[in-house]
């Protein structure tokens, strides 16, 4: 049975929404370390990918994430959700 232009255009479609979705854990904990604020540079160096999890290894996280900083007053997670969902929209 031979596949229609359709039917393959479908399946590129399901193999890059594969490949985004694949990318996305280092995509995002990427974003979400540039949304992370320096001073010293430790909040950065401290947070990592952990299997599908960002970790953020340091004791102030949790004032950074509620947007404790000047440099980010959404936190991290906010504005990394947001650039989620313009990658979506692009998809």
């Amino acid at each position: 049975m031979r596949r229609n232009s359709q039917g393959k255009k479908l399946e590129r479609r399901m193999q890059e929404v594969e490949r985004f979705l694949d990318d996305l854990p280092k995509a995002m904990s990427e974003q979400f370390i540039n949304n992370t604020p320096i001073d010293t540079g430790n909040a950065r160096n401290s947070t990592s990918l952990r299997g599908k999890s960002i970790t953020a290894d340091y004791p102030y996280a949790g004032p950074l994430h509620k947007g404790s900083s000047r440099q980010a007053p959404e936190g991290m997670t906010t504005p990394t959700i947001e650039w989620v969902r313009q990658e979506l929209r692009k998809l």
